[in-house]
């Protein structure tokens, strides 16, 4: 037996003779996580079920307390109604993209012959990112949630076009990386506004989500989803949990459409899958971004030291970094825990720097600070409905690498070398 490939502790079944063990686990994950949109059903039922039983173990005497007009019994139809309107959407994303197989080689094995990796089944640790999708989905594709982006990419793309003016000349060509790129939203808008974006992400279930919304073609507003279901706690009225949100607001490809004859260089964007750490430490990757977009981002690194060295080796001369989020701090393990019982090594290797040791950080690795950090309260794909929605207080930051050319808002605030400013 090997370990679940993307390090979720997973079992998988023993590799077959002529397959490789590497192609074998990384086939096994990746199947994996296709299977787990299929697991959504049984899992969000088992919860209304649940709800469902706690109501009938219910006295008559509490059933009839509750408001008749407002059943409890209709609440979880409504519920089941919900969930299976979430899994129309969620095997249209798992049918868009065939499982993987892996190639045998062996001397009994017919040439060019395949395996399948069957892919594990009802892993529960799967379900909260799925859920999870659904949520961002809510965030970066409904108009119902257009305020709660402007809160963060917003200020970025504002940022950016100040920093990094498109023209007609350069319209298309400047690359900017946006790692962390979830469901796409912040790429395809750096897009909309003339720039070449490439985003990175690890978890494979909002890349499968955000790749079938990009390459769809869905009209507005086309699916409905239930974003909210699984959480019942702090709701107002039942109205709230089962809000419906209609998605995506936009045709993407009718709007890229309308780019094309802006300029002769199409527009584009691409997405890379893995640890982006490992990708864009690469040589091919080195010098090449105008611009890196951080948008709660920089918490989910064990230790963030080493995203700041790789955004700024990415960077070109003049390059900058544009940060907006909190620092959650992802990999941060309870105190609770004995380190000897972490499942993941990276629970031991969590770096939880303040944002002044960010700061201080990146000025020692070689950045300039162009916009001094400010904080912004916002939230995250979170249920504006809510009795308790989670807010931060998100840390928006520019930093510069040397070098370059810098735009005219960064030059007129450059003193010249003869400037005095006592002088009157």
């Amino acid at each position: 037996l090997v370990g679940g490939g993307g390090g979720d502790g997973a079992e998988t079944a023993a590799v077959p003779e002529g397959c490789d063990e590497n192609e074998w686990e990384e086939a096994e994950h990746f199947n994996t996580v296709v299977n787990c949109f299929g697991d959504y059903l049984p899992y969000i039922q088992t919860d209304i079920t649940r709800r469902e039983e706690a109501y009938e173990n219910l006295s008559d005497e509490h059933k009839d307390l509750l408001p008749v007009e407002k059943s409890y019994p209709g609440k979880i139809n409504l519920l089941k109604k919900a969930a299976l309107a979430n899994k129309a959407i969620l095997d249209k994303i798992a049918g868009s993209i065939p499982k993987r197989r892996v190639s045998v080689r062996s001397s009994s094995a017919t040439p060019g012959s395949t395996l399948e990796p069957p892919g594990n089944t009802n892993k529960m640790h799967n379900m909260d990112k799925i859920q999870g999708t659904l949520h961002l989905l809510a965030r970066d594709w409904s108009s119902l949630y257009a305020s709660e982006r402007n809160q963060s990419y917003g200020m970025l793309l504002r940022e950016l076009e100040k920093l990094k003016p498109v023209t007609t000349l350069n319209r298309n060509k400047q690359e900017v990386l946006i790692p962390g790129v979830g469901l796409g939203r912040l790429m395809v808008e750096g897009v909309f506004r003339g720039y070449q974006c490439q985003g990175n992400d690890f978890s494979w279930q909002v890349l499968l989500a955000g790749r079938y919304l990009l390459n769809g073609n869905l009209e507005p507003q086309q699916v409905p989803i239930f974003p909210w279901i699984d959480d019942p706690g702090n709701r107002v009225s039942n109205s709230d949990m089962m809000e419906c949100v209609l998605i995506p607001d936009i045709n993407i490809k009718a709007e890229l459409k309308k780019l094309e004859p802006l300029s002769r260089a199409p527009p584009k964007m691409s997405v890379t899958a893995g640890e982006w750490v490992d990708i864009y430490n690469r040589p091919i990757n080195k010098d090449r971004f105008e611009a890196v977009l951080t948008s709660f981002f920089l918490d989910t690194a064990p230790n963030p030291i080493t995203y700041i060295q790789t955004i700024y080796k990415t960077l070109a001369p003049g390059g900058v970094w544009i940060n907006f989020g909190p620092l959650k701090y992802h990999w941060q393990p309870s105190v609770a825990t004995d380190p000897k019982d972490y499942d993941d090594p990276r629970y031991g290797e969590s770096l939880e720097l303040t944002l002044d040791e960010i700061i201080e950080t990146a000025e020692t690795v070689g950045f300039k600070v162009v916009r001094a950090p400010s904080l912004h309260s916002c939230t995250y794909a979170s249920n504006p409905n809510s009795m308790n929605p989670t807010r931060y207080n998100a840390a928006f930051f520019t930093l510069r690498k040397p070098g370059g050319l810098i735009s005219i808002d960064e030059a007129s605030d450059i003193p010249l070398p003869n400037d005095d400013p006592t002088a009157q």
